[in-house]
Formats: C-alpha cells, structure tokens, sequence
C-alpha cells in the first residue's frame, strides 16, 4: 500500500520544503538559498537531517530522483515497526512484539505519513528510540545506554523544530530522576554534546528566526484568556483526531483504567509534556487557529502515538512479566 499511495515527489511539504531543501544542499551554489525568506513556505530555518540525507545520497549517484526521498521515507517506517518489535524480542516478549507491531501499524496512519515522504515519521522514530532505550538502560545499567540516550534525544532538534522541545523536555524529567546519580546525566549530556553544538551553530550561523517564534507578541500571550481558542482546539481534536485514532485513544483510555499509575511513568509524563506544549503553541499560535489546527493536527499526533502505543505494551509487560513471559515467550 505504501508504494500505491505515494506520489512523485511526496506531497505538499515534501516538494516544497524537504525535497527543495536537499536540492539547494545539492548544488554548491544553491547553499544560500537555503536560508532565504524570498520563497514562501519553504521554512528556512528548518533542521537539516532528511533534506542533507537525500542530497547525500543524490550527490553519491550522481542524479536527482525522486526514488530516493520516497526509499527513505518506506525505510524510515520500517525501522519504525523494527524498533517497537525488536524492543519486546529483546525482552523474550515475541508475541506482546508482534501485538505491539500489529497495533503500531494499524492505529498511526503510518501508511500516510510515511508515504507523504515528510519529515514527521522520523521525528516519530526519533521521538522513540531514546525512550526505548532509557528503558532498556533500566535493565542493564549500561552506562553506553545512557551515551545513546543523549545522542538520540538530542538528535531530535536536528530533524524538526519540535524536536528540540522534546529534546528538553527529556531532558529535565531524565536529570529530575537523576538528581542524585551526576553522572548519569554527565554522560547522558556527553551523548547530547555533538547534536546539540550542530543545532546551535545552525540556528546561530544560518537559519533566520522561526515565524512562530519571530510573530510572539503581547498580543500573543493575550491569547491565552481567550477561552473561545481553548474550545476550538478542543472541538478540533475531538473531531479530527480522537475520531480518526479511536484504536489509539482506547488503548490509552483502557491502561490509565487498568492500572493509574501508568500515567506516573517517566515515559508518560514526557509525551504527555510535549503534547501540552503542542497545545499551547497553538494557543498562541500568530497564523489563523483553525488553518494552523487543520494542517497540523494530525502530524503532532503521529509524533507521539508509535511512543503512547509502545509505553503502554512496555509498562504492562514490565508490571506483569512473569504472566507475560509465560502466555507470550
């Protein structure tokens, strides 16, 4: 179904801001464009992990295809449903894997996203593998776990915007749980150190000011009494997202009902941080609510469903393991 519903070229933000983006990063001379506000919507101050990672792989072939941003967006979900699986086979959990898998797969949309050869899929992997790895870490106490987990967190700010705020939000519950163990958080922050220096060097050196951050006013923070914005955010997300991730909702639903405390974990409270934030962007957001609601919504869900999804299958698993690890080993 993937290679059905995909287009030449992806569509909208694949053409007019990844894909462009590599080709800027293509041609030598074109470097400068990358970075001007002369072309409309194509976000210059966006990361550059997938436009350098197809203009890389053009550079190497020689030709610009459109097979290859389409190639990465198809292995860019599969290592997504590889993660999740993997996670749970590493536990001796190869059935709650494949359940998770089978769940993963049919409750995100991931044949859309993944096909529209945006950014958002990797963000979503990206969002992922730290929390996979922090729990991991909780069972081995590696401390080259703890390395990996600042790489991946931090790595997130070089993929979207919106990683950068899961980067810090990671970042303060990790050394809030750390507060006493300084050096899990010294090498957490030894993992983070190359991402990050990257990310400050781009948003320092070269990309202008994001137009969220560069339209925040009074004005803007007036929003947040305006209770009829709160509403419609509200009736948008019931409407158009709890509807349209019914499996998801009722997984998340059925595990605060089974067991509260769910919602205590590290994992949940990180995704659950980062969905507030999302929020309250568009609160206060400076272009048309609805219009910001309506192009939106839908990939800051896919950001945090694979994680919801799999916190879920993995605190269960963890809490009942002995029944897990005899019904589905």
């Amino acid at each position: 179904m993937f290679f059905f519903n995909s287009l030449r070229w992806g569509r909208w933000d694949a053409w007019a801001i990844w894909s462009l983006h590599a080709k800027f990063l293509y041609f030598n001379d074109q470097f400068a464009s990358l970075f001007t506000n002369n072309i409309i919507w194509t976000h210059p101050d966006y990361p550059l992990m997938l436009p350098s990672l197809i203009a890389s792989i053009w550079k190497s072939l020689g030709i610009i295809s459109p097979m290859v941003p389409l190639f990465i967006s198809y292995f860019t979900a599969i290592c997504l449903l590889l993660l999740v699986l993997s996670s749970f086979f590493e536990f001796r959990f190869k059935t709650l894997g494949i359940i998770s898998f089978i769940v993963v797969l049919s409750s995100i949309l991931l044949d859309y996203f993944s096909s529209s050869q945006y950014s958002d899929t990797l963000l979503s992997v990206f969002i992922l593998i730290p929390i996979v790895l922090k729990n991991h870490f909780d069972k081995n106490k590696s401390l080259f776990f703890l390395i990996l987990i600042g790489f991946f967190a931090a790595t997130n700010g070089w993929i979207k915007n919106e990683g950068v705020i899961f980067f810090v939000i990671f970042f303060l519950f990790f050394s809030f749980d750390n507060i006493k163990k300084i050096k899990n958080i010294i090498y957490f922050l030894l993992g983070a150190l190359i991402p990050l220096l990257f990310i400050i060097y781009f948003k320092t050196h070269y990309a202008p000011v994001n137009d969220l951050v560069n339209a925040t006013s009074i004005d803007s923070l007036n929003k947040l009494t305006e209770i009829n914005r709160y509403s419609t955010i509200y009736d948008y997300l019931l409407e158009k997202v709890i509807y349209k991730n019914s499996l998801l909702i009722i997984l998340l639903i059925s595990a605060i009902a089974i067991d509260y405390k769910y919602c205590l974990t590290f994992d949940f409270k990180v995704i659950i941080s980062l969905f507030i934030i999302y929020f309250l962007v568009y609160v206060l957001t400076p272009h048309g609510l609805e219009w910001h609601l309506r192009t939106s919504v839908d990939r800051i869900i896919h950001h945090i469903s694979p994680a919801i999804i799999y916190t879920i299958f993995f605190y269960f698993s963890q809490k009942y393991e002995v029944i897990f690890a005899k019904i589905t080993s």
